[in-house]
């Protein structure tokens, strides 16, 4: 086999990446109320997840990598949306976003770079961070 075939093709990896990063700022239209405060509900829902996402850029994150970062939050950002019905339940959503950033630091210098499964594990390095930033939480709701 050649080195060509062993590879993901570049437009494969930008494609990835827009798909993860366009879900987030969609996912937090979508969840936002929509009347007059429907920008500051976005910004509160999506402007931690750009922050995360700039961070991730600064540490010269790959496409790839990038693409199942932001697919990780977008899930997040859903399932909490699902899960939390209270006004007051957001503020574990803003608490998790260290959690988050652990798992997006460590997609970003843990997961292969230019390999097939390049997203999949950097999403779940992301919902390790996620989970265990959480189980606190869920440990004292349920124990």
């Amino acid at each position: 086999m050649r080195s060509e075939e062993k590879s993901i093709s570049q437009p494969t990896r930008i494609l990835m990446a827009a798909i993860g990063v366009a879900l987030s700022p969609a996912v937090a239209a979508l969840i936002s109320p929509k009347n007059e405060y429907f920008l500051a509900n976005f910004a509160g829902y999506w402007l931690p997840q750009a922050a995360v996402l700039c961070v991730a850029l600064l540490c010269k994150a790959s496409r790839g990598t990038l693409g199942g970062i932001a697919a990780s939050m977008a899930l997040y950002l859903y399932l909490f949306d699902i899960w939390v019905t209270e006004s007051m339940g957001w503020l574990i959503y803003f608490f998790s976003f260290p959690g988050v950033l652990i798992g997006a630091l460590l997609a970003v210098f843990f997961t292969p770079s230019r390999k097939p499964f390049e997203a999949p594990i950097a999403f779940g390095f992301v919902a390790l961070g996620i989970a265990l930033n959480l189980a606190p939480f869920w440990f004292e709701i349920f124990f």
